[in-house]
């Protein structure tokens, strides 16, 4: 039979999965927001996976409504937005782009 260690109790491992689930999350979106950014940022995708879907509407809009001459300028904004993304550690992503909501750079 199996003894229960009395100094480990369910709400300090509940904490801890809740915790590293929430941080797996931050990291995969994260990624996500990142990598769309570089390759489909002048479609503003990755605003959409942020859900900052105003902003992404924009890039999409400015796209799409210049014939494609505004997406070279959305394309440069996503690469660095792509970058700003994935070089940031998942805490401060998360403070910046998720808890804060800041849409732009």
């Amino acid at each position: 039979m199996l003894e229960r260690d009395p100094s480990h109790s369910d709400s300090q491992s509940d904490s801890h999965s809740v915790n590293d689930s929430h941080q797996i999350e931050v990291s995969n979106t994260k990624l996500a927001a990142g990598l769309s950014a570089m390759f489909l940022g002048a479609f503003g995708v990755h605003k959409f996976i942020l859900r900052y879907y105003t902003a992404g509407a924009i890039m999409l809009a400015v796209s799409v409504l210049t014939c494609g001459l505004g997406a070279f300028v959305m394309g440069v904004i996503g690469v660095i937005e792509g970058i700003l993304y994935l070089s940031k550690t998942p805490d401060a992503f998360d403070a910046a782009y998720l808890t804060s909501r800041r849409p732009w750079f």
